[in-house]
Parts: structure tokens; sequence; C-alpha cells
């Protein structure tokens, strides 16, 4: 029942009607038992399952059981990978990437025309993934993003905290640049997570 736009989420009238509909054809206090696939889900609807579930049977078992799976969780993944094991690189194909996000830009004045840049609050909002590279343009033009020659590939290998698990790359998030001259600049950040997602963020400041 979920909706085609990716941006908008199941409201709870939506949910309601659903399941009203469901409750009509069955006998009186039958159990129901659904799941709900949506790419989003509203407050009210979290909200109106929960109330829903307050329903028991009288050996304490919920009358009506609703679980919602949003479909770029891993849960809706492995469901769909363990009907169709011949997927080839399924679980890559079934995944739905959302471009990660950059709060803010810190400039750091470090000597004169010298500037220390940090990509604050930059992270992946694709689950179980993160930031592999993170590029710089000193004198960003809008739309034109041209990454400086010494931040083409800004990463560094970091342990795996996970036991067993190999290596992996992690996004640099700072980098110093050296200013031409006096005047106002535009320096902009791009960052891209493992499942190629990528944003970019500009900030304009006056040296």
């Amino acid at each position: 029942m979920g909706l085609a736009n990716s941006e908008e989420s199941i409201d709870a009238r939506k949910v309601k009607e659903f399941f009203d509909e469901i409750e009509s054809r069955l006998e009186p206090n039958k159990p129901i038992r659904a799941k709900v696939l949506g790419w989003r889900f509203s407050r009210q609807v979290q909200e109106y399952v929960k109330i829903l579930q307050k329903y028991v049977e009288d050996d304490g078992s919920p009358l009506i059981g609703i679980e919602l799976i949003p479909l770029r969780s891993t849960r809706f993944r492995k469901r769909i990978l363990q009907r169709y094991r011949d997927m080839e690189d399924g679980d890559f194909c079934l995944r739905f990437p959302e471009p990660p996000v950059i709060g803010d830009i810190r400039v750091k004045k470090v000597g004169p025309l010298e500037y220390e840049f940090e990509a604050v609050d930059a992270m992946s909002t694709n689950e179980d993934e993160w930031l592999v590279n993170c590029q710089w343009d000193s004198d960003y033009q809008v739309a034109h993003f041209v990454a400086d020659r010494d931040y083409i590939l800004s990463r560094q290998r970091v342990k795996s905290k996970v036991r067993g698990a190999g290596d992996r790359f992690e996004a640099i998030l700072i980098a110093w640049h050296k200013l031409a001259k006096f005047g106002t600049y535009t320096v902009a950040c791009k960052v891209q997570d493992k499942l190629v997602g990528e944003t970019v963020f500009s900030k304009t400041g006056v040296t």
C-alpha cells in the first residue's frame, strides 16, 4: 500500500482505511496479521500501530499484528533475497540510496590567507553505510564543482571495529587551503558514501 513517491509518507488515515476494509471482510474478533510496505511512515502511523497492538486476545497475544517495513531497510532486502535466492548481486540492486548530508562547513583561519575547512556533521543517510571520500573546491562556482587536485581523493584506511572484517576506507573531512588574495571566497565540499550517493555543500566568506 506504499506510495510511489519515495519522499511522501504513508499517513495514519490510509492505514486505518486499509484495516477497516480488511476487518469488514473477516469474522468478528478474528486475529489480523499484516505487513505494510512503504518508503516512509509518518509518526502518526507508528503511534496508530502502537494503539492497535494494545488490543489483545484472551491469551494475551495481539489481536492485530502490524509490521511496518521500510523499502530501504535491511529487513526488506532480506525478505526478497530469501524468496529469490538466484538473484545475482541482489542485495546491491535492492538498495535505494539517499544522498549523504553535510551540516555545515567550519572555517578556521590558521595564517595569512590560510584556512582550515571542515565538513561538520557530514554522514551517510543510508543504512549501515559510511562516507568513503571527501572532495573540496576552493573556488566554487554554483552548480559547477571542480575538485582541487590535492583533494580529488581524500580518505584514510581505518581498521574495522567488527571482528573478522577487513579494513575499510573512510572520508577525511578536513582540508587546508591558502587563498590567492583578500576578498570574498566560496568553498565547497562534496562527500560520497559507499553506495555512490553524493552531496555538495558550499559556504561563502570574506577574508
